[in-house]
Formats: structure tokens, sequence, C-alpha cells
């Protein structure tokens, strides 16, 4: 059987992701006398709306793969549900609505959090029993045991088209801002001018309707949306699909220090892709290495080689910026 160390920390982080979320939730029910049950107790935000569409759509997956036998399928399903569209973007963006609004807003967040939260435990029991037990235990639930809990099945009229729709638009949108963070080394709590240049007015409504999500998901100052957006001469850019997002760069890096930081950056880079190449391509290592060792070097090589070309792409802005400041 093979199984890495690394994957072990890997399902350890997983773990703490879930009790942290957990914990963030117990401290947002304070005050809430509601149950997990989805209740008609507000209006609902898109976000709310589109988490209970993506848990509904996990719970088809999961019982599909069940029934196929496919369980890294549905552990793996479950794995991006709760790591990536819990944890990463549906409670970062309601962070905002409960520590603003009273009254009926919070309190139709508050019972999304808790009604998603206790169906991703019983979705995960199986695979988790203690973890999902000890949290479950601490809900507003009923019955006595997660273990005898009815499992979760799918709802087809859960399917929100429309907050699916709108929050691919605003994941998108923020993707593109934290990729020119990485790409351009910004400390990723800097707040941020963003500049979207739109192929159209409905385009850039649509950036306006949802420009709350994407200045909070975002860390964004100031946000500007328009066909009549133009690009400043020290920024950065990442082109979507009818937009490119825009963030200026002026006054925010040293650009000299970052040429600097780059250029050692791609010499080690080289040095280690030379001395790969060399190993691989030599026959007696190949006929003889175990096949794993040699499969973990190419991949090694190719992403030295992806992140050899996303450095050389920044050396080129960086540049620019240089001959224009």
């Amino acid at each position: 059987i093979k199984l890495a160390e690394e994957r072990i920390s890997g399902y350890r982080n997983f773990c703490n992701k879930l009790w942290n979320a957990s914990r963030f939730l117990f401290l947002t029910l304070e005050g809430y006398e509601g149950s997990c049950a989805l209740e008609d107790c507000g209006e609902r935000s898109m976000a709310d709306r589109w988490i209970l569409s993506r848990v509904n759509e996990t719970c088809r997956q999961v019982n599909r793969c069940l029934e196929d036998y496919k369980f890294n399928d549905a552990a793996s399903a479950l794995y991006k549900f709760v790591w990536n569209e819990f944890c990463d973007w549906y409670i970062e963006l309601s962070k905002a609505r409960l520590q603003t609004q009273t009254g009926p807003g919070k309190r139709a967040t508050q019972n999304v959090m808790a009604h998603v939260l206790e169906t991703a435990l019983r979705l995960l029991h199986p695979f988790m029993p203690f973890i999902t037990e000890e949290i479950w235990q601490q809900l507003p639930k009923e019955g006595k045991s997660v273990m005898t809990a009815p499992f979760p099945r799918y709802d087809a009229s859960r399917y929100d088209a429309e907050a699916e729709t709108n929050m691919n638009f605003v994941m998108e949108a923020v993707s593109g801002v934290r990729n020119i963070r990485g790409e351009m080394n910004l400390n990723p709590g800097l707040s941020l001018n963003l500049l979207i240049k739109t192929k159209d007015q409905e385009t850039a409504e649509t950036v306006n309707r949802h420009a709350a999500y994407i200045k909070e998901a975002g860390k964004i100052g100031q946000l500007t949306a328009g066909p009549s957006v133009t690009k400043p001469p020290i920024s950065a850019s990442s082109v979507l699909d009818g937009m490119d997002i825009i963030v200026p760069l002026e006054g925010l890096m040293d650009f000299a220090e970052e040429k600097k930081r780059i250029e050692k950056e791609l010499k080690k880079i080289e040095k280690d892709r030379i001395f790969l190449e060399r190993k691989l391509s030599n026959q007696e290592f190949v006929k003889n290495a175990p096949s794993e060792v040699i499969e973990k070097d190419e991949q090694r090589r190719q992403a030295l080689s992806e992140k050899q070309d996303k450095l050389f792409a920044h050396l080129k802005t960086v540049e620019q910026a240089l001959k224009q400041s």
C-alpha cells in the first residue's frame, strides 16, 4: 500500500480546519435560539443561497460515489467542499454579515451556517467518526448521536442556478486578485485598489452588484469597474473571461529589490532544473531506479519549469515598472 507521510499531515490539517471552523461557528451562534434545520427566518444572502446549493450538490456526489463503491471519490468530494467552499469561501464571506448585521439577516446566516455544518458532519461521519461526533454533540441538533442521524440526500429543488452563477463570478474575480498577489509577492493582508476593465456595461453592473463580496474576500480598498477603465503604467493584470483584473502597483513595492529577489530565485531554479535534467537523462539511473522515484523527479522537473515561467513573467512586469518609475 502506497502511503506517504505527507498525506497523513494533510489529513491532520483537514481535521484542524474542520475543528477551527466549528469553533468559529459556535462563537457566531451565541444568542442563536434556532436549530440546525433550515428555517424561514430572514432574507438569505447570495452566499447563503450558494452554500446551500453546494452542500446539496455535495450530497449528490457523495451518495453516488458510495453507491458505486468509490469511497476515495466520496472522501475527495467532501474534502473539497469543507476546505474550499465552506471554510475558505463561505465562512470568510459571511463574517462581515455576522459582525455588522442584527435581526433577521444575521439569524438567516446563523441558521444556514449551522445547517450546512451539521449536514457536512453527517456526510463525513463514515470517514471520520470520532471528531464528527464530538462536534455534532455541541450543535443545536435533534437526536442522540450523529451515527443514528439520517444520511443526507440530494434534493433537486435546492439547486440554485442564479446563486451558483453569481458566486462563480465573484470567485473568479477574487482568484484573479489573489494570483496577482502571489505572482507579485505582495503581502496577503495588504489592502489593494482594484480596477476591472469589463467588455460591456452589463458586466460592470454585475461587478458593482457584488462589489462587497469582492472587496471582502480580495482585501480590496477601492474598486472601480467599467468598459472605460484604463490600465496604469505601473500595474499588474490578470485576463479573465469578459474582464481584465488590474492592480496598480505604484508605491506598493521596491521594484529594484524585487528584481534582485526574482533573479536570485531563477538562478536557484535553473541549477535544480539542470541537475534533474542530467539525472533523468542518465540511462543507468532510469533503468535501475524505482518507478515512483522517477515519477517524483519528473513531477519536480515539471513544477520547476512552471515556476520558472511564472517568475520570468513576473520579472518582465517588474522590469517594465522600473523603466516607467
